[in-house]
Formats: structure tokens, C-alpha cells, sequence
């Protein structure tokens, strides 16, 4: 704090920046500071011996010489001497920065503060935070590092305060979300398990309030922590196909971001199974029209997807969901278009597979299994 702080000394009519030392022994000898002086105008006015220091917000004077002075400038005198010595003696005792860690929680969950520099001033963290029973903990320092542990939440989430940024959790920023929960393994939007949720925040500034709200963890919550899961499990696997269907199923369930662009990233590197394209010969014979299989004339029935057990496909609807087939909607839409002696239906068939033989090979991907 003491390298922001700007003196100005009028010395023979002209204007010295002192250091910090001079400035202390200054502000008791009519010399005049000021912090932060931004657009700051110093001026000497004629026939008196006052200095002023102009600032945005306020106005500093003080007299030069005579032991006479202003009552009102009087009772702003003590701001610059009183700054100073408790700048110093806040550098002295290590308060540069402080932050102080509320946490609340809906539920009864064991918490713990761990800090990996600075140091706890005044009581310990309460080990159990109760409903309705809030619990915190100062801690003091230069900078103030460490990690909070919940109960039910396997890894530490880590905290900063100090010069540059604070922030919270592991993406370090001001706000996070940590989820960790029993989730059952599923590729539907249903989950089954609970989970128990920590909302993080951070102010701005050397004196940061650090606020932690416990909390079960929402459905959508714990759909988004069972995708972000499967697809660190795919980017430790470093399998092209597995890795390409879980970045998919990531975007569906609102995973964050970045992870999203770590896993492509990771995607690049990797060569998909040679299994997985459709080569032209395969096209040829078995993309044919006459392969095809009518059925507008059967009575429509419900048959589950056996591709995979955890497919989507096979969840039932929920709440207010509705599914509707409706046949014959693309004939109507491109019978305009439909070339004289051909059905609508046959004639898209035939473009979209004359366009796949004439892309280059390996351009077509099987639609696994679907």
C-alpha cells in the first residue's frame, strides 16, 4: 500500500515527489498528501499559504505556515498521518489482505477451511455446519490461498485472494458450482441418485467475503456432473469414438465449456476405427431403394431400441412430454420440387446417397447401430 501512496512537498515554489519514509515526517510539518491523486492539480494560490490538493471527491488543504488554521481544515488534517501509520502498521502485522469464509447449508454437512498461505485470526472454523446455523472463519495475510472441503464432495475446492484476481473453485472465478453425487450411469436425461451441491462466491478487493451455501444438488445438476464424469472417463480411455459420443452428450447436459474444448482438443489428436466409416462399396450394396421396407400399412407399435440398454430411446415420457409420428410430411414438402414419374420419398433416397459416393472415403460415418 505504501508504493500507492503519493506525496507531493512544495519546496521553493516548485513541486518534489517524496518517498514514503520523507512523506511520514512531512505530514507533520504542513507538507500536504494525497492517495491516488488521479487528474490531481496542485496549486500555490497568490497571497496566501495555503496548498490545495484536488481530487474528484475531495478537497485536502492545509496551512504552510502559521499556527493559525481553518477549523474545518482542521478536522480533515489527521486523515494523511492517520493512513500512514496504519498502513504500516497493518504491513507490520500482515493484514494486507484479509478474507473472512461464511458458510451456510441446508443441510448438516462437515466442513473444513485448509490454508495454504495466510493464517487463521480469531476462532476456528466450526468441523459441522447445521441448518439454519451459519459458521465462518477470518484469515489474514499478503495473499490468502487454500481449499474448502465439504462433506460429500470427493475433491477440495480451492480459493484466492490477493493481488490480481480473487476467485473460487477450480476454473478460478468469482462465482462456482461444485456438484458430486451417486449418479447411476445412463444415456438418457433421467438420473438416478442424489448428490450434494456447494455454491461458492468472492467479492472483489483485499477484504473479500467469501460465502459457501450447501445444498442437495438439483436433477439437472447431477445430469450435468454424470456427463461431465463419463467424459473424463472417455478423455482418460483416448478412444475416437467413445470420446466423439460423449462431447455430444456433454453439450445436451450443459457441461461447462471448457471441458468441452479440452476434450476436442484431445479429439484432434485421435484417429477414428476404421470400423466407423461406411466405405462406397458397402453404399452401393446395401443403400438401395429396393432394400427398403414399407410398413405405412401395419398398425403402428412401440419397439424398444436394442442397440444399446441405456439408450435414450427407450425412456419413458415424462410430465408433460408428447411424441407424435406423422407420415407422408416430407412428400408433401418436396412434392413441388419432385421430378415428372418419381415418388418424393425415392427421389430424396437416391440424392442423399448419390451425394455420400460422391464425397471421399471416409467422409461417412456409421450411425452405430441406429
Amino acid at each position: 500500500w505504501l508504493k500507492c501512496f503519493s506525496v507531493f512537498a512544495m519546496v521553493d515554489g516548485g513541486l518534489s515527489q517524496t518517498s514514503p519514509e520523507v512523506a511520514q515526517r512531512a505530514s507533520g510539518r504542513g507538507f500536504i498528501g494525497q492517495l491516488s491523486l488521479r487528474r490531481s492539480e496542485l496549486r500555490r494560490s497568490r497571497g496566501s499559504s495555503v496548498v490545495q490538493a484536488k481530487n474528484d471527491s475531495t478537497v485536502i488543504s492545509r496551512s504552510v505556515s502559521g499556527p493559525r488554521r481553518n477549523k474545518s481544515v482542521e478536522s480533515r488534517d489527521w486523515g494523511v498521518s492517520s493512513f500512514l501509520k496504519q498502513t504500516k502498521a497493518r504491513a507490520r502485522a500482515g493484514l494486507g489482505t484479509t478474507a473472512r469464509i461464511t458458510v451456510t447449508s441446508t443441510i448438516t454437512a462437515a466442513v473444513s477451511v485448509s490454508p495454504t498461505s495466510g493464517r487463521v485470526a480469531g476462532p476456528a472454523l466450526p468441523s459441522v455446519c447445521t441448518p439454519d446455523a451459519p459458521i465462518s472463519v477470518k484469515l489474514c495475510g499478503d495473499v490468502i490461498t487454500g481449499t474448502v472441503r465439504v462433506d460429500g464432495i470427493a475433491d477440495p475446492i480451492p480459493f484466492a485472494v490477493g493481488p490480481g484476481k480473487n476467485s473460487v473453485g477450480e476454473l478460478e472465478r468469482m462465482r462456482a458450482v461444485v456438484v458430486h453425487g451417486n449418479v447411476a450411469a445412463g444415456g438418457g436425461f433421467q438420473v438416478e441418485g442424489d448428490g450434494v451441491a456447494a455454491e461458492l462466491q468472492v467479492t472483489d478487493g483485499s477484504t473479500a467475503e467469501i460465502t459457501v451455501s450447501i445444498r442437495k444438488a438439483t436433477e439437472p445438476e447431477l445430469r450435468r456432473f454424470g456427463a461431465l464424469k463419463a467424459l473424463q472417463e472417455a478423455e482418460q480411455k483416448k478412444t475416437y469414438n467413445d470420446l466423439h459420443a460423449q462431447i455430444a452428450k456433454a453439450r445436451t447436459r450443459g457441461v461447462e465449456q471448457v471441458h468441452i474444448d479440452r476434450a476436442e482438443k484431445l479429439l484432434k489428436t485421435l484417429k477414428p476405427d476404421p470400423g466407423t466409416f461406411l466405405c462406397k462399396q458397402t453404399m452401393k450394396e446395401q443403400m438401395r431403394w429396393d432394400k427398403i421396407t414399407d410398413r405405412s400399412e401395419e398398425p403402428e407399435s412401440v419397439v424398444l431400441c436394442a442397440g444399446s440398454p441405456d439408450c435414450s430411446c427407450n425412456e419413458p415420457l415424462r410430465g408433460n412430454e408428447q411424441l407424435e409420428i406423422t407420415t407422408g410430411l416430407v412428400a408433401q414438402a418436396i412434392h413441388h420440387c419432385t421430378p415428372k414419374g418419381a415418388t418424393p420419398e425415392q427421389w430424396l433416397f437416391e440424392g442423399l446417397v448419390s451425394a455420400a459416393m460422391a464425397a471421399p472415403e471416409g467422409c461417412v460415418w456409421k450411425a452405430g447401430g441406429k
